[in-house]
């Protein structure tokens, strides 16, 4: 199996190293009795014969620079050996090398010797890029069975073909077909045409060796070597740079261009400067917080001080209230300690001691600490 690049891009697939052929199915069905092979067989058809009752070795290869899952009807495959390629030595950027592994007799005759039915059994295998899968069959009775890549586009661009067990041709009678069966000249069928059969387009300016050869055969027309095909044609299908804008409106290109630039620019610059607006007074927000935070602390030490003041003033009036009292009591009365009255030596140490924080209130009360004394405290 192939795949070709673009811009010739492509599926083929090549049996017994024969031509490389992309390929279609027969616009009839291969089963209907009316199927004429001679007539109804399209010439890019891939059809690989294989014997009846019987174990037929098939080896999958792969050029592509992708995996592949095959699947295949009707049949199951013994896996008897997958080999992937060192890629850096047999790849390069478009595609690999066809791999040669298990094609001498020896290879074939060691996969045989395998045991039947030792190996994984599986209807679709995947085929890796620049790989092979060996795999093992056993053949029934005569019949049409498809293989194909299980990519339902890769199928439909060619990578597929048609396993031909025992040289199955249908019935004449149409008897054993199902009574719901397709009717070759239904108006479906009738409306189906062709694909074509062509050599395919040979571009000399290829590069990587991308170019196809003598050895391909296309089924699509824009593929084939015709004069005026795409293919023969391919610099006209390539834009230069960028990308082509087209309008159903009498407006140039570059005019539509430029109008769409414009309503990028003016979108991008309104988001710009709606951002910037908003940042700016997200930050007014700030600044006004901090603000309102400190005024109110301040306005709390103000009111703290305050009430401080007002208690100290209190306790000064009721200190002087007190010394008032006691001075009207003791009516400047001297006490005779001589003999021993401990109440008269009282009295005049309290006396002492109220005109000693009389005193250093006066003389501290000027500065920032306040003293107060209350009979043998400090407050």
């Amino acid at each position: 199996f192939m795949f070709q690049a673009p811009p010739q891009h492509a599926h083929f697939v090549r049996i017994d190293n024969g031509k490389y052929r992309q390929h279609v199915n027969p616009k009839f069905s291969m089963l209907s009795p009316e199927f004429e092979p001679t007539i109804d067989m399209h010439p890019n058809t891939a059809v690989l014969h294989v014997p009846a009752h019987s174990n037929v070795i098939i080896v999958w290869r792969n050029k592509s620079l992708m995996d592949h899952p095959i699947h295949l009807h009707g049949l199951k495959m013994e896996i008897l050996g997958i080999h992937r390629p060192h890629k850096l030595k047999d790849c390069t950027l478009v595609k690999c090398k066809l791999p040669n592994v298990y094609e001498s007799t020896e290879a074939i005759q060691s996969l045989d010797s395998i045991p039947p039915y030792q190996a994984v059994l599986k209807d679709t295998v995947v085929m890796p890029a620049g790989g092979a899968v060996a795999t093992r069959i056993r053949t029934g009775g005569p019949a049409l069975w498809f293989a194909h890549c299980h990519l339902e586009f890769h199928r439909e661009d060619g990578m597929a073909l048609i396993m031909n067990v025992g040289n199955y041709s249908s019935p004449r009678d149409g008897t054993w077909l199902p009574a719901d069966y397709p009717d070759c000249n239904s108006p479906f069928m009738k409306s189906k045409s062709d694909f074509p059969s062509c050599p395919c387009y040979i571009n000399e300016d290829a590069i990587l060796d991308t170019a196809l050869t003598e050895d391909h055969f296309c089924s699509r027309d824009h593929l084939c070597n015709y004069v005026y095909s795409m293919a023969a044609n391919a610099e006209e299908y390539i834009y230069p740079s960028g990308v082509s804008l087209r309008s159903d409106y009498d407006i140039d290109n570059w005019a539509i261009a430029l109008i769409v630039m414009s309503i990028i620019a003016v979108v991008t610059i309104a988001l710009v400067v709606v951002t910037r607006i908003r940042n700016k007074e997200e930050e007014k927000e700030d600044e006004e917080t901090d603000r309102g935070g400190a005024k109110l602390e301040l306005t709390d030490i103000q009111e703290t001080i305050r009430d401080i003041g007002d208690v100290v003033h209190q306790v000064e009036k009721e200190e002087e209230k007190k010394e008032g009292n006691q001075a009207d009591t003791s009516g400047g009365d001297e006490y005779d300690i001589s003999d021993g009255d401990e109440s008269g030596l009282t009295d005049v140490n309290n006396k002492k001691r109220n005109e000693q924080a009389k005193t250093s209130r006066q003389t501290r009360g000027r500065g920032s600490t306040i003293l107060v004394s209350s009979g043998n405290k400090i407050v």
